[in-house]
């Protein structure tokens, strides 16, 4: 069964092999894994709820830590020779691992698998619920697979083509069967000062249309790798009779605080 995960978590342990000091003259040639590395990352998800008329009525803050390890070695997923395993630990469930698989060549970045220990299960509308309170929750169905299975994509995801210029765009996903367009596109160099410093970044703007509801996450990559990314959103709330009430709308803010080699 094809599973749609959008990953929270993609280009956590890349660095460029060429950037340039200037903003004006970003260019990250390739990007390469550096086996054993750790980071670590804050999560801060701001989560607002607003009546009809768009007033706030609830708050809520929730703050998050994650180590995200590059695996010396991969473990063998089915059809393919050579790939790059990407780890991350819930500092909060030391047992939750959740793991990421690529391809890479000098032009492209590819997700090929995944393994979420997290509990999957799929609402009856076709809406993918993987113990995320934003997405709409009307009726479980069922729980999907096992915890411990590797899941490989259907249609593997482009995660970046090379090099990453100003400009440059690219369809990251086509899945016809979920009416899914994942797409790419890599605007202009930001300086930005985080927990971990300060990085020149080149930024990549990533767009995810499913089912009318389009929603844009930024990426900011230096050459230490991911530094920094945004996500934001709004949904539909619902009542206990599935009737509109209201809206719900949340940012998630992910940052750097410290690398270990």
């Amino acid at each position: 069964m094809r599973i749609p995960v959008i990953v929270l978590f993609l280009l956590l342990f890349l660095s460029s092999c060429d950037s340039n000091d200037e903003p004006e003259e970003q260019v990250i040639e390739n990007m390469v894994f550096v086996p054993g590395q750790q980071r670590m990352y804050e999560q801060t998800l701001i989560t607002l709820d607003l009546d009809d008329e768009g007033n706030e009525v609830g708050r809520t803050v929730e703050v998050d830590t994650f180590i995200v390890e590059a695996q010396s070695e991969s473990e063998p997923v089915p059809e393919f020779e050579e790939t790059i395993q990407v780890s991350m630990h819930d500092t909060r469930d030391p047992d939750r691992v959740n793991s990421y698989w690529y391809t890479q060549n000098d032009s492209q970045l590819v997700e090929i698998a995944y393994r979420d220990v997290g509990f999957y299960v799929m609402l009856k509308n076709g809406w993918p619920q993987m113990g995320n309170p934003l997405l709409p929750t009307i009726e479980f169905q069922e729980e999907i697979g096992s915890p411990d299975e590797i899941r490989v994509r259907d249609i593997p995801r482009v995660v970046m083509e090379f090099p990453l210029v100003e400009g440059r765009n690219w369809i990251s996903l086509v899945d016809p069967g979920l009416n899914l367009v994942i797409t790419g596109e890599v605007l202009e160099p930001q300086e930005i000062e985080i927990p971990a410093g300060k990085f020149l970044s080149q930024v990549i703007k990533t767009t995810h249309a499913f089912r009318g509801t389009s929603i844009e996450i930024f990426h900011y990559v230096s050459a230490e790798g991911l530094v920094k990314r945004i996500e934001s959103n709004e949904f539909e709330n619902r009542d206990a009779q599935n009737n509109p009430s209201g809206i719900r709308a949340y940012e998630r803010t992910l940052v750097l605080i410290d690398v270990q080699n």
